[in-house]
């Protein structure tokens, strides 16, 4: 009787687990990882450049946002270098597509970028076509939810 009453409550026991362990699962889920892309225009050993990205995590933590805990950032030093300027913005922004922030509709009609959809490698020919083309002006768009700033094509009207 003893046996068959032991299996009853190991039965139980498991039974009550089960039914409870998804809601502890569910509620102990952490919350999204927020990723920023942040292009510098000095060197990354330059003072002024680290004393604006410490100001500027300052800034976010005041917000709540702590790097590593609930956001990421992703930081590009171009140091006054265009060319690096012209690498990097596109990396970042394709690191948004791979991270599911950015459509790779919205890389390429708001940012100009052309993203492989199996890679997500930059496609460099397309990105400087996308990017040749004459624009009358931009608008900063700002996504609170994702943290993206960018510029977008200025819609008349």
């Amino acid at each position: 009787m003893q046996f068959d009453q032991l299996k009853r409550r190991e039965f139980i026991t498991l039974l009550g687990g089960a039914v409870v362990w998804p809601l502890a699962a569910h509620a102990r889920q952490p919350e999204r990882m927020r990723r920023v892309g942040v292009l510098m225009n000095t060197a990354a050993d330059d003072p002024e450049g680290q004393a604006r990205v410490t100001a500027f995590l300052d800034g976010m933590a005041q917000l709540g946002w702590i790097d590593g805990r609930n956001m990421r950032i992703d930081t590009r030093w171009a140091a006054d270098d265009a060319d690096l300027y012209r690498r990097y913005a596109p990396e970042l922004v394709a690191l948004d597509v791979k991270n599911e922030m950015v459509s790779i509709e919205a890389a390429r009609k708001i940012y100009g970028v052309a993203v492989d959809p199996t890679t997500f490698a930059v496609d460099e020919r397309e990105t400087r076509r996308l990017r040749s083309q004459p624009q009358s002006s931009w608008d900063v768009i700002i996504n609170e939810d994702t943290l993206t700033v960018g510029l977008a094509p200025h819609k008349a009207g």
